[in-house]
Formats: structure tokens, C-alpha cells, sequence
């Protein structure tokens, strides 16, 4: 068998061994996370300790939804991917709602209301971590599910590394 085929047996296959792994010195969070991709295709996934329990995504349709989704889900923490208009990519906003910043703005709003401390992450921080090949690993990758998956990473990261410092 080629060497770059052989299993690193080292590496945890699943996400209550990498959190343990990963978090040696302090302890693991106990509770209950919501990650949300915030889109017109609303990505999420719902963690009960460190156990993937529920994932999925939804086409936003009304904003009755948010507030259903998160009384439904009983959230300890909600961890959101956040967003941000780059002058890059300014032109293609031109115009636009920006939904999505709108949708952030919503679950905000929510953890207020609903006393459910909020944690917003970047795309990049959760991606550069938790890779299609990592949650592959740990048997998390849905296929087909692009921005369930995205939330699901933005859990991962916010288990491994986000719950050290308190959310907002």
C-alpha cells in the first residue's frame, strides 16, 4: 500500500477524542452549541457536549423562521458564521440587502432576547481548520450539503478552540 494511502492511526476519528486531544488542559464544553451558516440557504448544526446530535439547512423563506429554529433548538450558545463586505467583492454588493448580514443581525437579536450567548466566527478561521477531509474523518461530512457542512465546521472549531474565550 503507497504510504500516502496508509491511516494515520494517530489521528482521533472522532470529534469527542480530537476535542479531547485538543483541549488537554482545560475541559471540554457541556451544553448545548447551534452553529449557523447564515444564508439564503441556512446551514446548521446542533451539538449536545461535544456529539453531533443534528445537522441540515433550509431555504430562509420568513424571518418567524430564526425565531422558531432557535426556541426549537434550546441553545446554550449560538455560534454564527459572521460576514463581512470586502472592498474586493464591494462592486458585487452593489445594491443588494446583504441578506446574509441581515440574518446575522436576526440570531443576534435572538441570543438577546433569548439570553443565549452569541459567538461569530469568520469563514476562514473554521475552513482553515476544519477541512472537507476532517469532518470526513471524524464522519461528519454530509455530502451534498454545503452549507450544513459549514456549520458543522463552525461547531467543530468553536469545541475545539472558540469556548476558551466567552462568548459575546
Amino acid at each position: 500500500m503507497p504510504e500516502s494511502r496508509v491511516p494515520n492511526v494517530s489521528q482521533p476519528t472522532t470529534l469527542p477524542e480530537l476535542v479531547k486531544r485538543t483541549r488537554r488542559s482545560s475541559a471540554a464544553f457541556t451544553g448545548t452549541v447551534l452553529a449557523v451558516d447564515p444564508g439564503e440557504t441556512c446551514g446548521w448544526a446542533l451539538f449536545e457536549n461535544v456529539d453531533l446530535i443534528n445537522a441540515g439547512q433550509f431555504r430562509v423563506n420568513t424571518l418567524e423562521q430564526f425565531d422558531a429554529f432557535v426556541t426549537d433548538s434550546h441553545p446554550d450558545v449560538m455560534v454564527i458564521e459572521n460576514y463581512r463586505v470586502y472592498a474586493s467583492r464591494a462592486a458585487q454588493h452593489v445594491g443588494s440587502e446583504v441578506n446574509t448580514a441581515q440574518y446575522i443581525g436576526i440570531l443576534k437579536f435572538l441570543g438577546q432576547m433569548y439570553q443565549i450567548p452569541v459567538a461569530l466566527q469568520m469563514a476562514h478561521q473554521a475552513k482553515g481548520w476544519v477541512s472537507d477531509a476532517r469532518l470526513n474523518q471524524l464522519g461528519l461530512f454530509q455530502t451534498g450539503k454545503r452549507h450544513s457542512n459549514d456549520a458543522i465546521r463552525h461547531g467543530v472549531y468553536w469545541l475545539l478552540f472558540g469556548h476558551i474565550a466567552k462568548a459575546q
